[in-house]
């Protein structure tokens, strides 16, 4: 559960190695914003011990942030999936399977995949949706939206789009 994952992650920043102060002066950090309510700047902080420590459990915190404290199911099962890639034992991916399940049933009816392919493979683009940087492969409501890529050098690009409930939507 949750204390398990904050534990596992408090556990890593304690260990030990290079930046390990900077990792665990991040968690005290998230724990604290989690203790006083500020969802956002406890995913945030976890985001960045997340990058600091590369330790997957601070991708199932902000999975569970984001689906028990801010009703975002669409970005909870996005860090799920993101934890599911990386989760380094059996237990924690038989965890992660059980939270990606349960976040799919309940928003396939509402929500479809958007899986963008940028090439060439090498290029930096930042693709939006309605506005909106999209991380990698997100979850989006079903209908219309706008599709947007922008990369140095290159003509931005815009494409409306529709997107299935239930389905992922592909493009490159």
């Amino acid at each position: 559960g949750t204390a398990g994952a904050q534990g596992l992650a408090t556990l890593s920043a304690q260990q030990g190695g290079r930046g390990s102060q900077d990792l665990y002066t991040l968690v005290e950090q998230a724990q604290a914003h989690v203790v006083a309510g500020r969802w956002q700047s406890a995913i945030d902080t976890y985001l960045e011990a997340w990058k600091l420590s590369r330790d997957p459990g601070y991708l199932y915190n902000i999975s569970v942030l984001y689906l028990v404290r801010l009703k975002d199911e669409a970005k909870a099962l996005d860090y799920a999936e993101r934890y599911l890639e990386q989760a380094r034992s059996d237990s924690d991916k038989a965890e992660a399977e059980g939270q990606n399940r349960r976040i799919k049933s309940s928003i396939s009816d509402t929500h479809g995949k958007l899986i963008i392919e940028v090439m060439p493979k090498d290029l930096y683009a930042v693709i939006y949706v309605d506005g909106q940087v999209l991380a990698d492969d997100s979850w989006v409501t079903a209908g219309r939206h706008v599709l947007g890529a922008q990369a140095t050098g290159y003509v931005p690009f815009s494409q409306e789009i529709t997107v299935e409930p239930g389905t992922e939507f592909r493009l490159t």
